[in-house]
C-alpha cells in the first residue's frame, strides 16, 4: 500500500511538473509571425516569398483602381488607389490552416488568409500586440477558409465554431487601420469580384474571442465599416473598440446574418462620416452577455442598433444610441427599455436612470447627439417604476462609455407621452398598457481616433383608450388631446418603449401646448402649427423639431424645423403605413418645452387618418404618482375598478339569463 501511495505521490509530482512542458508544446503549434516595416519573420526566420508556404510576404494587395470607368466596377474617385499607393504595402498571406500569434508592426500592410474550403480549413489569428495600418483595403482579411454556417437557412442558432477566427491576446493591446474596397466587377459583366466594407474582413463566418484574462484591447479605426463578416459574426471576448465612418459592425447575407455578442466589451462608434450605424445586421442581432455601447449618426436616422430582421437581448448590459434605433423583439428574454425624445438631444449630455428610490441603474455618457435610446441590463425588472434624468453628474468611474458605482446628482427629470411599439409616437397614453471617441480624443491603447467629419406585431392603433382625465382621440380627427406626462416609466410585460420623452415642466423652461392641423385631401399636408403657453400665443416655430418615423421602427426617419412648412411637408410619408409625427422645442432652448404627437395612417388606397393626437398641456403640473399606471389620480384607478366590477356583475346575470332561457 505504501508503494502504491510513493507511486501515485510521484505521478501527481510528475504531472505537475510537465503540466508547463505540455502548455509550451501547445505553444510550439503556434506559428509566430512578427509585423516589421523592415521585414516579416516567421518563427524566427525571414518570411518566404515563394507563395506555396504557409506563410508568404510579396502577393499584390487587391484594391480598387484608379483611372478606371464603370465597366470595372461601382468606385466613385474617392474609392480609387493609385498603383504607387499600392505598392507601399507589405501583403503577409496565411495559407495553411492553423494557429498563428501576429505581433509587430506595419505601417503599410495587411493580413491575408487564404486556405481552402475544407472543414479542416480552419485559422486562428491570436493578436498579441499587433500595430497595422492598410490604406487602400482591409488592414486584416480572411478571404477563404471553412464555412461552418449556413447562407440558405434563417436561423438564430448559429454553430459555435467558425473557419475564420481572431483571438485577442491577454494583455495585449492592438491596433488596427484599415479601408475597404469597393465592388469590383468580374471582367466583361457586372457580377461582383471583389467588395470588402470592413477593415476586419471576413467572407465566412467569424468568431471573436478573448483570452483567459479577457483583457486583450482590440482597437479598430475604420475608412467605412469597422468589423464586417459577410455571414455570422460572433464575440466571446476581449475589448473591442470600433471608430468607423460607415457601420461599426456589420454582417450582410440578407435575413439570414446573426451579430451574436456573448461576451467581452464593445465600444463601438458608427457614422463618423456621412452614415452609419453602430451595430448593423442584415439579419439578426442576439446578445447573450457582454458589455455593448453603441452609437451612430443621429440626423439621418441611423441607430446604436439596426437589424433587418429581429434584435433579441437576453442578457449583458447594451446601452445603443443613435437616431432611430430598431425596435427590440418581445422574446427578449432580458428585460429592456426603449426611449425615443421628442427632440434631438444635445452631444455631451449625461443619462441616469434610477429605480423609484434613487438608486442608479444605468448611467451613461452620450458623446453624440441623439434622438433613440435603447437600455438593456440584468438590474431591469418587469413590473417596476424607473425615473429618468439628464445631464447631471455621476461619480462612478467611466468606461467604455458606461459609469460604474458612484452616485448620480444634478440633472433634469424627463417625462415621456406615449407607450408606442416603436422607437418613435406615442399610441397610448403615459401608464396605460394597450466615444463617440471625439475627434482627438484618445481611445483605449494610446491610439487616436479620427476626428468626425462635417418583427414584432404592433397593437390595433385604431383602438384608444380613455384617457385619465376623460377625452378621447379619434381616429381620422385633428383635436388635440391635452393631458399630462409621466414622469414613471413602468416596464410591463406589454410596455417597454417611452415616446415624446422631453423635460418636466418642473424646470426653469416654460412647459407650452403644441397644436397642429393638416389636410388629407390629397396624402397628409401639415397647414399650420401653433403655439401657446396659458391663453398667450408663441411665435417660436423656428425652435420647433419636426420628427416623422415609421412605427414599428424600422426604415422612415426624418426631421425638419417647424418654421419652414415646405420643409414640413416635404418629410411627410407617402407609402401606405403607420408613422408617428413629433412635434416639440429643441432641447437646446432654454425657455420652453413641450410635445406634440400623433398617429398618421395611411391606407393603401391612400386613404389619410390622423389620431391619438396629444400635445403637453402648459396649464397642467407633471403627474408624478406612485402608481403602476405611470399617469391618472386615485380617484381615476378607483373609477376604471367600479365600471369594471358594474360591467361584470352585469355579464354575469346577462349569462345566467340566457343559460335559464335555454331549453
Amino acid at each position: 500500500m505504501k508503494n502504491a501511495m510513493a507511486i501515485f505521490a510521484v505521478a501527481v509530482m510528475l504531472a505537475v511538473v510537465l503540466a508547463p512542458a505540455s502548455l509550451a508544446e501547445a505553444a510550439d503549434d503556434e506559428v509566430g509571425i512578427v509585423l516589421s516595416d523592415s521585414g516579416v519573420t516567421v518563427d524566427g526566420a525571414t518570411a518566404s516569398t515563394d507563395s506555396s508556404s504557409a506563410v508568404y510576404v510579396g502577393a499584390e494587395i487587391v484594391y480598387y483602381e484608379s483611372g478606371t470607368d464603370s465597366s470595372y466596377g461601382e468606385g466613385t474617385e474617392a474609392d480609387m488607389h493609385d498603383a504607387s499607393e499600392a505598392a507601399l504595402h507589405t501583403v503577409v498571406t496565411i495559407t495553411a490552416a492553423g494557429t498563428y500569434r501576429i505581433s509587430g508592426t506595419l505601417s503599410y500592410g495587411q493580413i491575408a488568409v487564404d486556405v481552402g474550403t475544407d472543414e479542416t480549413d480552419v485559422v486562428t489569428l491570436i493578436l498579441d500586440g499587433v500595430d497595422i495600418t492598410c490604406t487602400v483595403a482591409p488592414a486584416i482579411i480572411f478571404y477563404s477558409v471553412w464555412e461552418s454556417g449556413d447562407a440558405s437557412t434563417a436561423t438564430t442558432d448559429i454553430p459555435d465554431e467558425a473557419g475564420a477566427n481572431i483571438v485577442i491576446a491577454d494583455d495585449s493591446v492592438n491596433n488596427v487601420s484599415g479601408s475597404y474596397v469597393a465592388r469590383i466587377y468580374k471582367e466583361g459583366t457586372t457580377s461582383k469580384l471583389h467588395k470588402y466594407d470592413g477593415a476586419v474582413y471576413s467572407k465566412m463566418s467569424m468568431i471573436v474571442s478573448g483570452g483567459t484574462k479577457g483583457n486583450g484591447v482590440l482597437n479598430i479605426t475604420a475608412e467605412n465599416e469597422g468589423l464586417d463578416s459577410e455571414l455570422h459574426l460572433t464575440i466571446n471576448g476581449g475589448i473591442i473598440t470600433i471608430a468607423a465612418q460607415n457601420d461599426g459592425i456589420n454582417t450582410n447575407e440578407d435575413y439570414i446574418s446573426v451579430t451574436e455578442i456573448n461576451g467581452g466589451t464593445l465600444y463601438v462608434v458608427g457614422g463618423l462620416g456621412d452614415e452609419g450605424d453602430g451595430i448593423d445586421s442584415n439579419g439578426y442581432i442576439v446578445i447573450n452577455g457582454g458589455t455593448v455601447y453603441a452609437t451612430a449618426k443621429t440626423d439621418l436616422g441611423d441607430g446604436g442598433i439596426d437589424a433587418d430582421m429581429d434584435i433579441i437581448i437576453n442578457g449583458g448590459t447594451v446601452v445603443a444610441i443613435g437616431g432611430r434605433n430598431d425596435s427590440v423583439s418581445t422574446s427578449s428574454t432580458q428585460a429592456y427599455m426603449e426611449l425615443s425624445y421628442a427632440s434631438i438631444q444635445a452631444a455631451g449630455t449625461m443619462v441616469c436612470l434610477t429605480d423609484a428610490s434613487g438608486n442608479v441603474v444605468i448611467a451613461f455618457a452620450a458623446d453624440r447627439t441623439y434622438q433613440s435610446v435603447t437600455i438593456s441590463t440584468a438590474d431591469l425588472n418587469l413590473g417596476t417604476t424607473y425615473h429618468l434624468y439628464s445631464g447631471g453628474t455621476c461619480t462612478g468611474t467611466l468606461a467604455y462609455g458606461i459609469y460604474s458605482g458612484g452616485s448620480y446628482s444634478g440633472g433634469t427629470q424627463m417625462q415621456y407621452t406615449g407607450n408606442s411599439s416603436a422607437m418613435g409616437g406615442g399610441s397610448a397614453f403615459p401608464g396605460m398598457d394597450g466615444s463617440m471617441m471625439p475627434g482627438g480624443t484618445t481611445v483605449p491603447g494610446g491610439t487616436t481616433a479620427p476626428t468626425t467629419p462635417g418583427s414584432t406585431t404592433t397593437p390595433d392603433q385604431t383602438t384608444v383608450p380613455t384617457a385619465p382625465d376623460g377625452t378621447t382621440t379619434v381616429p381620422g380627427s385633428t383635436t388635440t388631446t391635452s393631458s399630462t406626462g409621466s414622469v414613471e416609466f413602468t416596464l410591463t410585460e406589454s410596455v417597454k418603449t417611452f415616446s415624446g420623452v422631453s423635460a418636466t415642466s418642473t424646470t426653469s423652461k416654460t412647459s407650452v401646448t403644441i397644436d397642429v392641423e393638416y389636410s388629407t385631401d390629397d396624402g397628409i399636408t401639415v397647414t399650420s402649427i401653433t403655439v401657446t403657453a396659458g391663453s398667450t400665443a408663441l411665435d417660436i416655430s423656428d425652435i420647433l423639431q419636426v420628427t416623422v418615423q415609421d412605427d414599428p421602427a424600422e426604415s422612415y426617419y426624418a426631421t425638419a424645423s417647424a418654421g419652414d412648412l415646405d420643409a414640413v411637408n416635404a418629410i411627410m410619408p407617402t407609402d401606405a403605413g403607420t408613422y408617428t409625427i413629433t412635434v416639440a422645442v429643441s432641447d437646446s432652448d432654454d425657455s420652453y418645452t413641450g410635445v406634440y404627437q400623433a398617429t398618421i395612417t395611411i391606407a393603401e388606397d391612400g386613404t389619410v387618418t390622423v389620431g391619438d393626437e396629444y400635445s403637453t398641456d402648459s396649464t397642467d403640473p407633471v403627474e408624478t404618482t406612485s402608481g403602476d399606471s405611470g399617469s391618472g389620480s386615485d380617484s381615476d384607478l378607483l373609477t376604471y375598478v367600479a365600471v369594471a366590477v358594474v360591467a361584470a356583475a352585469l355579464a354575469a346575470v346577462v349569462t345566467y339569463a340566457i343559460v335559464r332561457r335555454r331549453p
